[in-house]
């Protein structure tokens, strides 16, 4: 496909929706980063990211660390079943984990807020549960595309 300049951009199937799209040259990659270090202990949300209706959200790498040992959640709720779906990133004895994922063949989530179940956005978090005064961060880099661009 060619546009106005005469660039041409290669067409592909997501396969997460199963429709066409144009293939990015990762120029969309944005990052949800969150830094606390709560005076209590308790449950922390670090970083939301928000999947608007007919749109998909791939999260292709992310990266962890607590001052002790902890375990990030990522989680959403499946608008088709009403299910929550979680996916775990452990620091067991404290410190920076670093996830081998990719947004092609290997990412940590994926996730599509199909319009024709769901009429709300659909919000990823990243929380875990905090130790008093210890330290967490958590970044995670994601795209956000429609499935016609």
């Amino acid at each position: 496909m060619n546009n106005l300049f005469q660039w041409i951009y290669k067409k592909i199937t997501v396969s997460i929706i199963g429709q066409e799209a144009i293939e990015s040259d990762a120029t969309d990659i944005q990052i949800a980063s969150g830094n606390q270090t709560p005076a209590s202990a308790g449950a922390i949300t670090l970083a939301t990211i928000s999947v608007p209706l007919g749109f998909y959200c791939v999260v292709g790498d992310v990266d962890f660390f607590a001052g002790a040992a902890a375990v990030l959640t990522a989680s959403y709720t499946n608008p088709a079943t009403s299910a929550t779906v979680n996916r775990y990133v452990a620091a067991a004895a404290g410190g920076y984990v670093e996830d081998p994922h990719d947004f092609k063949d290997r990412p940590f989530f994926a996730v599509y807020n199909d319009p024709t179940v769901s009429q709300a956005t659909i919000s990823i978090t990243f929380s875990t549960t905090a130790a008093a005064s210890t330290q967490y961060i958590v970044n995670a880099a994601y795209v956000i595309r429609g499935s016609k661009l």
